[in-house]
């Protein structure tokens, strides 16, 4: 077992070659997508010199490592890079352990997903109810340690609804379709994230483990560590990660802000009644209230559903306002006047315009009285 704290100054050429080629093989059994080595012709990498390089030349991080270092002071660089290929097996190592404890926690997640990609296509496809408790069967799912009895329980009831959709031939190919461009775009997103997240895992765990270590080191040597000093450090890592995480996920930040908070000016306002006034149908009516009416007329019916939501504006309303909307007219089918002021359609017509707008969630009282407002600028301004 190679340490990266290793001392390596007692250490031969030749040595210092032996310890990194078996470090390479190790990695490549681990990693073998990481490394462009062909293990087979690694061990004749010790002796022959031409071989070493063209074998070395091909590590990701052999930027790292100037070859003119290897020329000039061959022993310095064969430590030099002995000491990265040991963090680079450590790393390695700490992902094998990472994706075993992932993959159980995760077999749980995208098993939950399958199964709600399965009831949608129960409900919205085949007509049909689900046999199960939709919430209750996620909970034992995706936090099984809240009620860990009923963990198989969840298990089964997930499996049953997926073999209903597997088994229907209106159903099959969408559910494997869905479920496939769904774990394709996650495995590639961990595969692409993996390496970044690993150094930056190292390098807090180091931060830690000497950090922890303070006692000692005080007790050992009469010294006292700066832990503010390593604080920093632990903070900088912290503040890289944030930002690393942003740019895989594709998240943009600003630069420097000119305003500490949002205002809701006049032509904010204005521009807020203007938004939902002017989400209407081709015919006229508003949006929402039209959604609401064929919703409504057609029974709920799962291909009216799906009508509104792609031939028309309601395209652009987040999904989660649009369940929300049409779960409160569904249980209120009956009768109208049932509805509280937060479920009616001008409601989510208010939502859906903050939305196009980016502006800020607020409650509906607010914007209520914001739209009122808004109006009376909108006239002010059609009277000058």
């Amino acid at each position: 077992m190679y340490l990266i704290y290793d001392d390596l100054s007692c250490l031969s050429e030749p040595e210092l070659k032996a310890r990194i080629v078996d470090i390479i093989l190790q990695i490549t059994s681990n990693w073998p997508e990481r490394l462009k080595c062909d293990p087979e012709t690694l061990p004749a990498a010790e002796t022959d010199s031409s071989l070493f390089i063209s074998v070395i030349a091909n590590l990701e991080f052999f930027s790292e490592v100037r070859i003119e270092v290897f020329r000039e002071e061959p022993i310095r660089g064969l430590m030099i890079l002995c000491r990265a290929v040991s963090i680079l097996l450590w790393a390695s190592q700490i992902e094998l352990r990472l994706l075993a404890i992932i993959g159980i926690k995760a077999s749980g997640i995208l098993l939950a997903i399958r199964y709600r990609i399965a009831v949608d296509l129960i409900e919205n496809v085949l007509d049909e109810e689900p046999l199960y408790n939709l919430d209750q069967v996620m909970d034992c799912l995706i936090i099984p340690a809240k009620e860990p009895d009923l963990g198989p329980a969840g298990l089964r009831a997930a499996e049953a609804e997926i073999d209903r959709v597997v088994q229907n031939d209106l159903t099959r190919e969408r559910f494997y379709d869905s479920v496939e461009r769904f774990e394709d775009n996650v495995r590639s997103q961990i595969e692409r994230a993996t390496p970044s997240i690993i150094v930056e895992i190292t390098g807090r765990m180091l931060m830690e483990g000497i950090m922890a270590s303070e006692g000692m080191i005080r007790d050992t040597m009469g010294e006292t560590m700066d832990r503010e000093f390593f604080g920093k450090i632990m903070d900088t890592f912290f503040r890289h990660g944030r930002r690393f995480s942003n740019e895989r996920l594709g998240i943009k930040r600003g630069g420097r802000r000119t305003t500490e908070k949002f205002v809701w000016t006049d032509d904010r306002k204005r521009e807020f009644h203007d938004k939902v006034d002017g989400l209407r149908h081709k015919d006229g009516q508003p949006l929402w209230t039209f959604a609401h009416k064929e919703l409504v007329d057609k029974d709920f019916d799962y291909r009216i559903n799906q009508w509104l939501r792609s031939e028309t504006d309601l395209i652009t309303a987040p999904t989660a306002l649009w369940n929300k909307a049409v779960n409160a007219w569904e249980g209120q089918a009956s009768d109208f006047r049932r509805l509280s002021a937060e479920e009616k359609p001008e409601a989510f017509a208010m939502s859906h315009a903050i939305h196009l707008l980016e502006f800020p969630e607020i409650a509906y009282s607010t914007m209520k009285k914001y739209f009122g407002q808004g109006k009376n600028v909108s006239n002010r301004k059609q009277c000058t």
